[in-house]
């Protein structure tokens, strides 16, 4: 899963961008709704049961720091749930959450020591065994570290992806400690996702600047061959995946943008934020036409799927460029769909992840103006829950 990471080192970047600049490299979201402030926002959400969701991100703390926002949902809403602070004083932020059980979730972020020193990250790994949430020890390195996504199949086999610098970054944890496992050399992870045994695929950016799917095969990597976009002529810039799920064997969905652009006469150009869905059948991988969203740019940031649905949840603009609108999108057997969301979501919105446990189970997470957003549907419209306290 995926949440809002922006043009300046994904999750930290904080200040809505005024205008528009051209990609750079590793550039992997566009800009979300926000101020100039420190806003509370949710990054991922991972349902266990209907009354048993967890929802990660960020919020600010006294002295203007970032500090991890951990949300629960059981039977009588949602809450929040206190982050061990032990004296620990660092800037702190969460990306993904993950659950083997109920007694057994794990939560993964960056944290940096010192807000001046921006020369290294440190990685920073949670987990709740059922009463509380405690820090565990990650592999250490002393180069700049992003965390990504994490993936919990089993109590042996928890994964986690980011990238160190340009190069890929793979951890497992064995149910003792956590080691890095190899990966190709010179790509970028974004999301991960495994089911059983043997069936892993990941996505991400290749040299930073191409989508790419990842499959393993006899406990090997292997890039897939990602098929062309269709549409435009040539492409002004490569995006990323940001997100994959795993539907069945033969039906993995792949979720991101593309930044494309194509000439016009008298030396004119048209560019744009291209949604990007692709879909490996078992075969090959190919693009899924969605359908029409309003706005030049638009991006998908988070895929979901269960009991045949599939669900992506992202934003677009309305308007001008920075004035964004949460979107999702479910799939069933007779295609694409967009649910109607709550009418009062007025302000700048934005959906970073999506997850159920069935049709009508769902829930995407994000920001809304200055506040964190959780939205619950699964049909045709969709509601927005409150957000409790502590």
């Amino acid at each position: 899963m995926s949440a809002i990471r922006s043009v300046l080192m994904g999750v930290v970047s904080l200040a809505l961008l005024i205008g528009w600049v051209p990609p750079v490299i590793a550039q992997t979201y566009l800009d979300p709704p926000w101020d100039d402030e420190i806003a509370p926002w949710l990054m991922d959400v991972d349902a266990i049961a209907p009354d048993d969701v967890w929802a990660v991100g960020m919020q600010e703390r006294p002295a203007g720091k970032r500090w991890p926002l951990i949300m629960h949902r059981d039977a009588t809403g949602w809450a929040e749930v206190p982050f061990p602070r032990d004296g620990w004083d660092a800037d702190a932020w969460l990306v993904a959450v993950d659950a083997v059980a109920s007694d057994d979730v794990w939560a993964v972020g960056n944290s940096l020591p010192d807000w001046q020193d921006w020369s290294y990250w440190d990685p920073l790994v949670m987990h709740w065994n059922g009463a509380s949430w405690s820090r565990v020890d990650a592999p250490d390195s002393k180069h700049f570290i992003e965390i990504r996504d994490v993936k919990a199949v089993d109590a042996t086999r928890v994964f986690v992806v980011g990238r160190i610098y340009g190069d890929p970054l793979l951890w497992r944890w064995n149910g003792l400690e956590w080691t890095r496992r190899p990966f190709l050399v010179g790509d970028q992870l974004e999301g991960f996702d495994a089911r059983g045994r043997g069936s892993a695929w990941a996505v991400g950016a290749r040299w930073g600047n191409d989508a790419q799917a990842y499959r393993q095969r006899n406990g090997r990597w292997e890039r897939m061959q990602m098929p062309l976009l269709p549409e435009y002529a040539w492409t002004t810039g490569g995006w990323t995946l940001n997100d994959v799920a795993i539907q069945r064997h033969d039906q993995v969905w792949f979720a991101g943008a593309q930044w494309v652009g194509r000439g016009l006469a008298g030396d004119g150009l048209e560019e744009r934020i291209h949604l990007l869905v692709e879909c490996w059948n078992g075969t090959r991988i190919r693009v899924v036409p969605t359908p029409g969203i309003r706005g030049p740019f638009e991006e998908i940031v988070g895929i979901g799927s269960a009991d045949g649905s599939v669900w992506l949840a992202g934003y677009r603009t309305e308007g001008e460029f920075g004035d964004w609108r949460a979107i999702v999108l479910i799939r069933r057997a007779h295609g694409w769909w967009a649910p109607n969301l709550p009418l009062g979501m007025r302000t700048s919105s934005a959906l970073m992840a999506v997850d159920g446990v069935g049709r009508r189970d769902v829930w995407a997470v994000g920001l809304a103006g200055d506040e964190p957003l959780i939205l619950r549907g699964g049909g045709s419209s969709w509601v927005r829950e409150p957000v409790g306290e502590a």
